[in-house]
């Protein structure tokens, strides 16, 4: 018995839709990150604000996490809640335009976004 090759085709594309949905892309994992970093500083949670959080050179330990979200000099660092514009990713970079024309600075670290500590 031969199966008209339409019907196979329909089949085909149905089971290439399953298996879930796609990866969240770069911009949309960013985006993400520094929406939980606005959200963890509004409800004043020091502890996933540091999670969120990477210096320059690499880890932030938590005792000196504080201390530079206090003397932090952009508005995201300060908890006001700013969108994010556009966001361009080179490689393990990233810098997200946030709608004050400020701009954030992001690094992948173990598969994860993290926002580079001001200051």
């Amino acid at each position: 018995m031969r199966v008209p090759a339409a019907i196979l085709v329909v089949a085909a594309l149905a089971l290439g839709g399953c298996g879930g949905s796609d990866p969240e892309s770069d911009e949309d994992q960013v985006r993400k990150a520094i929406s939980s970093y606005q959200e963890a500083l509004a409800g004043d949670e020091p502890e996933k604000v540091c999670d969120l959080l990477v210096t320059p050179g690499g880890e932030l330990p938590p005792e000196q996490c504080r201390k530079r979200m206090a003397r932090a000099p952009n508005a995201i660092a300060v908890g006001l809640p700013v969108k994010v514009r556009s966001v361009r990713v080179r490689g393990g970079g990233a810098t997200a335009a946030l709608e004050n024309r400020e701009r954030v600075r992001l690094r992948r670290v173990e598969g994860a976004w993290r926002i580079v500590a001001p200051g």
